[in-house]
Parts: structure tokens; C-alpha cells; sequence
């Protein structure tokens, strides 16, 4: 390394002497550029140009009916309306695109949907809200930019997605940095070190002894004392989320962990904000509490059976600032 660096050295310096040599002059040496402080994974979830989407629906309702794949079809001009929150990114006579930002599950996505066939008066930069006109026409074709899957099966699939933009109080709990922070109306009031499940990973089942990742509310709060052998381990202080959730659902149905009628009830109460289903093969019984003890940064933050850890000093701040319903990513 050091032989190759004094070549590069004394390269450099025949030519500059070349160059005085020959009468010129070296070129100034630009400034290099400090490097970008990377940004922070917090704030980098929330950062959206534009309103999230909080779920999709047909752009083409009735009595637009279906002509094929992502065609649809009326026997009079008819309104088309935007599938979902976006702003207009291409406005051209007879063809509209939008691009959508949005949460699945805990990850942060986008698409571009583009609608041909209509007359409209949009403009390049107009936000729309689900539902909204578009334009309309008698013949319509729907694609999804850059993606294959068929844009109906798309909207269906996603008629819910939470915005956590518009949760009044939401905690992020990021499992690279071992972090909590809880905002109140987007403004950052606690900050607190955390420690998760004795098993590193995302949970999948019972009995793995891993913290999930995902997007929950709190279902319960509880103050101790606590009776049974684990009981001094809450700290006094227990915040019950409702994991499994429905992507928790449909991944254990995939796995052949639990039926489709599970999965459709973890839905349907996740969606009303209420405890789901804790004895499947999926687990349960996660949450946010203390310790039996106070405990150190520098020790090992795989502490729990899959919930997350709060300090002792920390843990009654958090319970009273995160309420009943409160959202909570974990990420």
C-alpha cells in the first residue's frame, strides 16, 4: 500500500514539473466534498414528499366493468378516480401517472400507477386523495409502472395500510440501533435504549424466542405487582401489543402455521384495534416492560423471551407516554 501510494506521489509530481517545465501552471486542487452524514433511520421512515397512502381501491367503480387485464370499460363517459393518495407525476393529453408512497407492514414502499384513456385537467405536481376524480372516458387501461402484477389484484390486496403520519402518539423501535423514540403530533418527547428477544431476527413462531418486526398498537396496560415465577421480570410494567398482525397472519399461513379462517379473524380485529389471536403457532404475549433488575448498555441486549426491554429508570416514562391504541413500528 505505501509503495503504491510514493508511485502515485512522484507521478504526480513529474508531471507537475513537467508542467513548469513547459512554461504552464498546475491546475487548482478542488476541495474534496465532506461525505453526507447518513440519514437517520428514524427520520428516514417518516420522510415522505407527499401524504401516504392508507390503503387502495379500484380506480374504475361502477359503472366501469372489466374489459380484460387492467382494462375497464362504460357504455357512457364515466369518472375515474384515483386509487390512492399520490401526487401527479406525468399529466399528458389522454394518459395520468401517479406515484404513491406507503407502509407495508413496517417497510416503506412506492409505486407509480398510469391511467390511459382519459380526458382530464390534472397538472404535474397536484397531490390527490384516494377517491378523488381523475378524469373520465369510456375505455380506461390501468398499468402499475415497472411491475408485472396485475394492478387489480394490487388495489384488492391493500385495502388498509396504516400511516403512521397520522397517528397522533407513535413509538419507532429500531432493532439495529436498540432504540426507542416516542413522537406526540410528529414531535419527539422520549428517547430510551431498549433490548429485545434472546434469539436475533425478526419473530416468526412460538417459542423462538424473537422480537417481530411490524406495525402495532398497544392493547393493554398493566401495573404490577405481578405474580408467577416471571413475574418480578416486568419490571412492574406491562404494555401489550397486538402482534400477530395481518402481514404476521398471511406469512403463517403461507408457512402452514395457521388456517385461513385464523388469519382472517388476526385481520379483522388487528384493523379494529383490538388484541389478536396469541395461541397459534405464530405466538403471542409480546410486549414492552421492564427488568427484574437495572441492567447495562454494554451488556447483552438479547435479554427477553421476544419483548422488548425497557430500563427500569425508563420504563414508567414510556408506559405513561405511550396510550392505549398508540402505534408502534418496529423496525
Amino acid at each position: 500500500m505505501r509503495a503504491s501510494l510514493l508511485v502515485v506521489l512522484l507521478t504526480g509530481c513529474v508531471e507537475l514539473a513537467d508542467l513548469h517545465a513547459e512554461g504552464g501552471s498546475a491546475p487548482p486542487i478542488e476541495p474534496t466534498p465532506p461525505a453526507a452524514a447518513p440519514l437517520d433511520p428514524f427520520v428516514a421512515l417518516l420522510s415522505a414528499p407527499w401524504a401516504f397512502a392508507d390503503g387502495f381501491t379500484s380506480p374504475a367503480p361502477a359503472p366501469w366493468r372489466p374489459c380484460g387485464r387492467g382494462c375497464f370499460e362504460a357504455k357512457a363517459a364515466a369518472v375515474a378516480v384515483a386509487p390512492a393518495n399520490g401526487r401527479v407525476i406525468l399529466a399528458e393529453p389522454g394518459v395520468i401517472e401517479l406515484e404513491h408512497h406507503f407502509f407495508e407492514n413496517h417497510v416503506r414502499k412506492s409505486a407509480r400507477t398510469r391511467f390511459e384513456g382519459l380526458q382530464h385537467s390534472l397538472t404535474i405536481g397536484q397531490d390527490l386523495k384516494r377517491g378523488e376524480p381523475l378524469g373520465e372516458g369510456q375505455r380506461l387501461t390501468v398499468t402499475l409502472v415497472g411491475s408485472g402484477e396485475d394492478p387489480a389484484l394490487f388495489f384488492a390486496a391493500r385495502p388498509q395500510l396504516p400511516d403512521p403520519s397520522a397517528e397522533r402518539v407513535l413509538a419507532l423501535i429500531h432493532h439495529d440501533q436498540q432504540e426507542l423514540r416516542i413522537l406526540r403530533d410528529g414531535v419527539e418527547v422520549l428517547r430510551a435504549e431498549v433490548g429485545f428477544g434472546q434469539a436475533t431476527g425478526a419473530k416468526e413462531r412460538r417459542g423462538d424466542n424473537r422480537t417481530p418486526k411490524g406495525v402495532y398498537r398497544v392493547v393493554q396496560h398493566s401495573k404490577g405487582p405481578f405474580d408467577g415465577p416471571v413475574g418480578a421480570y416486568y419490571g412492574g410494567h406491562w404494555m401489550r401489543l397486538n402482534y400477530p398482525n395481518p402481514w404476521d397472519a398471511a406469512r403463517g399461513v403461507d408457512a402452514g402455521l395457521i388456517t385461513v379462517a385464523q388469519q382472517r379473524e388476526i385481520t379483522q380485529r388487528y384493523w379494529a384495534g383490538l388484541a389478536t389471536n396469541e395461541r397459534t403457532s405464530l405466538g403471542g404475549g409480546i410486549g414492552l416492560h421492564g427488568w427484574a433488575e437495572e441492567w447495562s448498555d454494554t451488556d447483552s441486549r438479547q435479554m427477553s423471551w421476544g419483548c422488548i426491554v425497557l430500563h427500569l429508570s425508563d420504563v414508567a416514562q414510556v408506559y405513561e407516554a405511550l396510550p392505549d391504541g398508540g402505534m408502534v413500528i418496529l423496525f
